[in-house]
């Protein structure tokens, strides 16, 4: 609700974003009334993860706040716009929403109104709340209008707040709410990165909500195999359909994503997307893509940590040399999640995904990409499909001397691949991953 404007603070020389309430809007006390409320509710929270107002004024007849100016994406165009989604970035994510939500609910605050487009990705991955305009105090903060029902819906007798495919079943009903309706619509969030797609859409805002109020969502696992069973199992019991048996605080919630994320056994969650859809490529890829990061970090990782000299690296786009368009995907995968895990490793300088992606091709010249880089080491690789057989070959090349300094090619049966699918789910094959 309301028009957001950039501008700049010329006190404080700084950026920040201006709220108006619509002029149409002015007439009506009930928006107004929820207008000053996003105001007061969100200034009384001071969160890293929240969005900050700083003050509330007219002009001209119209009513504003400032608000914190936040560079960066909304998770809703993140989700859009990136081909994989990682388990760290998933949990990262929910724990920074989770714990703004519970300094929000022991304020008093719920949001009532959590999905993608209100929470926004800064530009260094940190998690901003945005938008309390449709926050309900409880009695440990001021008291509401009895005309304010619990989207943009009308109904009878009265209007919902929110948003329809966001709602939790005791908010699609009208009925009084409290914190757990923010936990469903956390859950609901947690569902959509992990898959790709909504757990309850309908083709209109009705078919939408019987689904919330009736139905169970599909099986997260038939949607993307490597969502980890842990992580499916905090998702279903923030949508729980009867508040009672969901999370009964932000609290406990944030303390099984934590707990999730740090144990380091489980498997990165790789879910492709077009559009919203999500497509899951043949198991073997996974199981394979698992192999080559354990056979390149451990040679990486080895030579990394124990020669001192090497400070830099860059990982370029492996090559696929089949026609496979399945190969593609691997392809681009094992070049990522080399640099996910090689960032991890303590003063080592890796270039990022955007920069090396420009040096995708065969044709490219590994040591003089390198040079261009300014890196003292690069990873490079390929992988083909011959037959049944899938081959992939990495090397790690030192530009100061070009020379290999570790080499390795594996070779494996599709069908050998999956009988090992079970112990890589399970982390086992992995975990040596950690140690470097």
């Amino acid at each position: 609700m309301g028009e957001v404007y950039l501008a700049e603070d010329t006190k404080l020389n700084r950026k920040v974003a201006l709220k108006f309430l619509p002029v149409d809007a002015a007439p009506n006390r009930e928006r107004t009334h929820r207008f000053l409320q996003e105001a007061r509710a969100a200034a009384k929270l001071h969160h890293g993860n929240i969005a900050h107002i700083y003050e509330i004024g007219e002009a001209n007849g119209k009513t504003f706040i400032v608000m914190e100016y936040v560079e960066g994406q909304t998770l809703d165009d993140r989700i859009n716009s990136v081909a994989t989604t990682y388990l760290d970035e998933i949990l990262r994510i929910g724990i920074e929403t989770a714990d703004a939500l519970e300094e929000a609910h022991n304020a008093g605050i719920t949001h009532r109104d959590i999905k993608p487009s209100n929470i926004m990705i800064t530009e260094r991955g940190q998690v901003k709340v945005f938008d309390f305009g449709l926050a309900k105090l409880t009695a440990t903060g001021f008291e509401q209008t009895g005309a304010e029902l619990p989207t943009q819906i009308k109904t009878s007798p009265g209007v919902l707040l929110g948003t329809v495919q966001y709602m939790s079943p005791e908010q699609a009903l009208g009925r009084e709410v409290d914190h757990r309706t923010d936990i469903f619509s956390l859950g609901l969030v947690l569902y959509e990165m992990a898959t790709g797609k909504r757990p309850f859409t309908g083709v209109t805002a009705t078919e939408t909500i019987d689904r919330i109020l009736h139905a169970q969502p599909e099986a997260m696992g038939r949607l993307n195999p490597t969502v980890p069973a842990e992580l499916e199992r905090i998702i279903r019991k923030c949508l729980e359909k009867d508040r009672e048996c969901r999370y009964q605080s932000a609290l406990e919630l944030l303390t099984d994503l934590r707990n999730l994320r740090r144990d380091g056994s489980q498997p990165s969650v790789i879910t492709e997307r077009s559009g919203r859809e999500t497509l899951i490529r043949p198991h073997y890829i996974y199981v394979l893509l698992a192999l080559v990061l354990l056979s390149v970090l451990g040679g990486a990782g080895y030579f990394v940590t124990r020669n001192k000299a090497i400070d830099s690296v860059a990982v370029l786009p492996f090559t696929n040399e089949s026609a496979d368009p399945n190969l593609e995907y691997l392809s681009e995968g094992i070049t990522e999640n080399l640099i996910n895990r090689l960032s991890q490793v303590p003063e080592l300088r890796v270039v990022p995904r955007s920069t090396v992606f420009r040096y995708k091709g065969p044709n490219v010249d590994p040591l003089a990409s390198a040079r261009a880089l300014g890196v003292r080491t690069v990873v490079v690789g390929k992988v083909a499909q011959r037959g049944e057989t899938l081959s992939i070959q990495t090397e790690l090349l030192d530009v100061t001397n070009e020379s290999q300094l570790w080499g390795e090619q594996y070779n494996r049966r599709v069908t050998d691949l999956l009988t090992i699918q079970d112990d890589i789910a399970r982390g086992k094959v992995l975990k040596p991953i950690s140690s470097i």
